[in-house]
């Protein structure tokens, strides 16, 4: 018995420490994603409450919008320049700060101040966040890593909304706000016991003989990367379209629900279905091989989604659409897990939070102008329309993962054959160019 507890304790003892240090991250980014959507419910019914008006308080949305896609720049240049451990905890406890700023507002004024320093510190929080995964796992295991976040991430989105709906029925909008700051100080607390180097600053020190370059240190070098790198420019591209098709769905989806009969408990049973679909999928995703299968995957959830959505605006039955929903749930999580593993696996460490707060800011820019439009479009047209349109947008998404593939098999292509080529055609080539 005295054996077999030794050798259960030193088998614990082999395992990797980043499997401990990526739970931890998991569980603080799924509490605080929890309290974010509770966050989130209670920001809305505080700015109806403050105006009385739906187009005004639509503009807290616009102002995090704002402060992200602007503030990008600064967020990233943090998480790249200081210690991400501490970036982290620090974002956690600057929403938290800030969604005490919200509970405490009297007017709009002051609610959207502070909504803009809430997304700031939020979006610098995530950048870090994303970006020290591959500091802390190896590479061939970062879909494993990824997986793990996508779930966590996906149950907080499931939990979010009932308890900010609880919150603000049972005690009103401003003691959602303290929940949800509740949830980021548990959160920066989680992110204190890991244990593994998180990259940032100590890392670029402790890269020898390399001198970082003035546009590496820069605030836009992550813009730089993003524009120059044409695997990065074709994931960006594909990802556009999904994002158009993602602001159309999200204006039609109550509307949708209202024309079903079903109202509010119809879009929480919506979100629902999609979040159980998207558990499911971020728990197979770990056992995607995405440096082979990547591009593959891409093209599929992009023809899925198409498919999905269109048939979401076609079907005569509410439980068809929650069916639908939860299929595509899936499908994107997939794809989700291997869109961040290829980003991690290609951008260095130095410029990586840089890069991921460019890339998010783009999609929060691309979100926001088309969420405007697509109110606009269910109101001429229908929610079904909406959800037709959207999926094909998801065509013009296949379209840039199906030349994202190509890219990547030829570059792979090219590098099997120089590794075939023989010992001396590589002497002559390198005597020639020295």
């Amino acid at each position: 018995m005295r054996r077999h507890r030794r050798i259960s304790a030193a088998s614990s003892d082999q395992r990797p420490t980043w499997q401990r240090d990526v739970r931890l991250l998991a569980s603080s980014r799924g509490i605080s994603m929890a309290g974010a959507e509770a966050g989130h419910i209670a920001l809305l019914a505080l700015a109806w409450h403050l105006t009385g008006s739906a187009s005004q308080a639509s503009l807290v949305l616009l102002a995090a919008v704002f402060a992200r896609t602007l503030g990008a720049p600064l967020s990233g240049w943090i998480g790249d320049h200081c210690d991400r451990r501490r970036v982290i905890i620090g974002g956690e406890l600057g929403v938290a700060v800030s969604l005490c700023a919200m509970a405490a507002s009297q007017s709009m004024p002051q609610l959207l101040v502070a909504c803009v320093f809430h997304a700031f510190a939020a979006s610098t929080c995530g950048s870090a966040l994303d970006a020290s995964v591959a500091s802390l796992v190896p590479a061939n295991d970062l879909s494993k890593a990824n997986s793990t976040l996508g779930m966590a991430r996906t149950a907080g989105h499931m939990l979010g909304p009932v308890l900010g709906g609880l919150a603000v029925a049972g005690f009103g909008a401003r003691s959602a706000f303290l929940l949800d700051a509740t949830s980021s100080v548990i959160a920066a607390v989680l992110v204190i016991g890991i244990r593994g180097c998180v990259g940032g600053s100590a890392a670029a020190r402790s890269e020898a003989g390399h001198d970082a370059s003035s546009e590496d240190r820069s605030m836009l070098a992550g813009m730089r990367v993003l524009a120059t790198d044409p695997v990065l420019r074709l994931l960006a591209a594909g990802w556009a379209g999904m994002c158009v098709c993602f602001a159309f769905i999200t204006a039609a989806e109550l509307p949708l629900a209202v024309e079903f009969g079903m109202d509010e408990p119809g879009l929480g049973m919506i979100v629902s279905s999609w979040c159980a679909g998207s558990l499911l999928g971020s728990w197979l995703a770990r056992r995607v091989n995405v440096e082979q299968r990547g591009p593959r995957v891409l093209v599929y959830n992009a023809l899925a989604c198409s498919v999905v959505f269109a048939a979401t605006g076609l079907v005569p039955a509410f439980w068809c659409v929650l069916v639908l929903m939860a299929i595509g749930g899936f499908s994107m999580s997939l794809a989700d897990v291997v869109e961040m593993t290829i980003i991690q696996q290609r951008v260095e460490d130095g410029v990586r939070a840089r890069v991921l707060a460019a890339y998010g800011a783009l999609f929060s820019a691309i979100w926001g102008t088309n969420l405007a439009i697509a109110g606009l479009f269910v109101d001429a047209f229908s929610p079904g329309a909406a959800y037709v349109y959207g999926g094909v947008w998801c065509l013009v998404g296949a379209i840039g993962f199906t030349a994202l593939g190509v890219m990547l098999r030829r570059q792979l292509l090219q590098h099997t054959l120089r590794v075939m080529r023989p010992r001396h055609a590589l002497e002559t080539e390198l005597a020639e160019s020295a």
